[in-house]
C-alpha cells in the first residue's frame, strides 16, 4: 500500500452499517463512520470515509470521585446530551 497524505481541511461523522468486508470489528448494527475532507499535496480534493473508529472523549473525574458514583454519573451525562438535543444516537 502506498501512504496518503491529506491536510484535513474539514471532518464530521455519520451513523451507518458496518462494512463486514473490512474485516472484524463492532459488532453493533450501526457505527460510526469519520469523514474527512481534504486535499493532497497535487491539489487534489478527497473524501475519506473512515470505518473502524470508535468514538470517545475523556472526563477527568475531580478528587474524591468514587468507582461507585459511574453508573449515576453515565446516567447524569446522558440526560444533559439529551436534553440539549446534542445525542444524535442513544447514550451508553
Amino acid at each position: 500500500t502506498t501512504p496518503l497524505c491529506i491536510q484535513n481541511l474539514e471532518s464530521d461523522y455519520r451513523v451507518d452499517r458496518p462494512l463486514r468486508e473490512l474485516g472484524p470489528g463492532s459488532n453493533e448494527a450501526r457505527v460510526a463512520v469519520v469523514r474527512l475532507f481534504g486535499v493532497t499535496q497535487a491539489g487534489h480534493s478527497v473524501l475519506m470515509h473512515v470505518h473502524g473508529f470508535l468514538p470517545y472523549f475523556l472526563v477527568e473525574a475531580w478528587a474524591g470521585f468514587e468507582p461507585s458514583q459511574i453508573p449515576a454519573f453515565v446516567h447524569a451525562l446522558a440526560a444533559k446530551v439529551r436534553a440539549s438535543g446534542g445525542a444524535r444516537d442513544q447514550v451508553a
